[in-house]
């Protein structure tokens, strides 16, 4: 244990010196806390230490101000919701689906069924929490609660994405060849485009979700240059089994088990689909594949130096291992991270 601790120690420390600025520093700080501890409150201090998000919750917050809210969602994005907006809003109680909880109390707080909730506070805002708010509301609305009283976490966290990936505070230069890892909608290439001024030489997207890759293309279509593959990206060329959540696609995953829900997708390395060809800024968010992607990218990194966007939050291990893997490609990468969400989620590392 004590090697263990002493290997995560001096690699915490090199990729600490690699860090260009006092925000990456910070979160890598409190990322790593929240790797070892599981402790929410570092990632709490994360929002709480960026200005743009506490502005944007600020105004999230502000629409419901002077009022006593119920929270539904007594999980994770409840709990840190409470953490950081205890003092700025008036909670009277949590609402949860899950009767081992109902009865309970969340840091003094009660937690209620939804009925209870319909019975004695039915004039109250509700805040959702959850990310997959549309079921809820179409629950709450069924059982009679107005659209004007409920407000949607959600709904600030993709007002606040539009920066994810193409942040200008780092060092980004626009344009060239982009590659999409995890295109899911199309919606950041589509970003990209955007953000380039429609000036790119060409777009490379992956989307393993046989529904999401349909979307893809459909979206893709009528724009020039653009190329996308129905397959993952790993460190060699193959099949693997691959969870598909009907109910959120976010959560698509590739597993190395053969689970009952689990199919199976191609996989390729992004050196062999590329075949010696340049690009200049790759983008991953593929739930915890990232690392074996990247090793599959290794010609492509150590070749043309790309400008990397990687999601450093799906495993514990990835804000120590990730950019410890790009350093020993390339020592020359100066690394940058931010953090877009009120949650554990959305954590990017740059690599510029």
């Amino acid at each position: 244990m004590a090697d263990v601790f002493e290997a995560i120690c001096k690699a915490s420390m090199g990729i600490y010196s690699c860090l260009s600025d006092e925000i990456s520093k910070m979160i890598f700080r409190m990322r790593l806390l929240f790797s070892l501890t599981g402790d929410y409150k570092s990632i709490s201090y994360i929002v709480r230490s960026t200005p743009e998000l506490q502005q944007q919750l600020d105004s999230f917050v502000s629409s419901f101000a002077g009022e006593c809210v119920i929270v539904y969602g007594a999980g994770t994005r409840g709990r840190l919701f409470l953490d950081i907006c205890n003092n700025k809003v008036e909670i009277i109680a949590f609402c949860d689906t899950d009767e081992a909880k109902q009865g309970t109390l969340l840091n003094g707080f009660p937690i209620i069924s939804m009925l209870e909730m319909k019975g004695k506070y039915e004039d109250r805002s509700i805040v959702i929490s959850p990310m997959d708010y549309k079921e809820i509301l179409a629950d709450l609305l069924k059982m009679g609660f107005t659209e004007d009283r409920i407000h949607i976490l959600s709904h600030f966290l993709e007002k606040n994405s539009n920066s994810q990936y193409f942040d200008e505070t780092v060092p980004i230069s626009r344009g060239g060849r982009f590659v999409d890892a995890g295109a899911y909608d199309f919606e950041t290439a589509r970003r990209f485009m955007k953000w380039s001024e429609y000036e790119y030489d060409r777009i490379i997207a992956f989307e393993p979700n046989k529904e999401q890759y349909s979307l893809c293309v459909e979206k893709a279509s009528g724009f020039r240059d653009i190329v996308v593959y129905s397959c993952g990206l790993w460190n060699e060329n193959g099949e693997i089994s691959f969870i598909c959540d009907k109910t959120s696609p976010y959560y698509s995953r590739v597993t190395k088990e053969r689970l009952g829900q689990s199919e199976q997708i191609s996989v390729v390395k992004l050196d062999y689909v590329l075949d010696g060809e340049r690009v200049d800024f790759i983008k991953m968010d593929i739930e915890g594949s990232e690392l074996n992607a990247l090793k599959g990218a290794e010609f492509t990194i150590k070749a043309y130096h790309p400008k990397l966007a990687i999601s450093v939050y799906h495993n514990p291990e990835d804000i120590i291992e990730i950019p410890q893997y790009i350093l020993s490609l390339n020592s020359d990468y100066k690394l940058y991270l931010r953090h877009y969400s009120t949650s554990h989620f959305d954590t990017v590392l740059y690599a510029v």
